[in-house]
């Protein structure tokens, strides 16, 4: 089963976390916890687009991610449900 799954914790002092994780159909999941340059560059290029987000450019980071990961098209890329 393939979507996003939250997993909520409560840490030493009280406060209350939230992690997310996306999950393949075969439940496979990233890990980009390493120090690499390829890591790093895929971090930076996901930061940056989530900048364009929070600047209120959505449209302009779907391109920018569908242009940096050569996305022509988002919905091909998607697997099959």
């Amino acid at each position: 089963m393939r979507g996003v799954y939250s997993v909520q914790f409560i840490d030493d002092e009280g406060n209350i976390h939230t992690n997310m994780k996306y999950q393949n159909k075969e439940g496979i999941s990233l890990n980009y916890a390493g120090n690499d340059i390829h890591t790093r560059l895929v971090k930076e290029v996901i930061i940056e687009a989530c900048e364009i987000i929070y600047g209120g450019g959505t449209t302009k980071a779907r391109l920018f991610l569908e242009e940096n990961f050569n996305l022509e098209n988002m919905a091909e890329v998607k697997c099959d449900e």
